[in-house]
């Protein structure tokens, strides 16, 4: 819940796996690299390792589901 006047528009949003996936991996990567431009040691364990080389999110086994809805 938000304590500011903003609201989003659209109220819903829908995004496929195709697109979120990318999306999520980038992120992570990001994430990681921040980890290793810190100092951190866990930049050197899993998970972040491989986020590092580029190996995703691993999300791929639920790709089951045709569209998320974000709201």
């Amino acid at each position: 819940m938000s304590r500011t006047t903003w609201v989003p528009g659209p109220e819903y949003e829908t995004i496929t796996w195709g697109e979120l996936l990318p999306m999520l991996s980038a992120l992570a990567e990001h994430f990681a690299l921040g980890l290793q431009a810190i100092g951190s040691a866990l930049s050197e364990v899993a998970p972040f390792v491989g986020w590092l080389e580029g190996q995703g999110v691993g999300l791929q086994r639920f790709h089951r589901a045709p569209r998320l809805v974000r709201r």
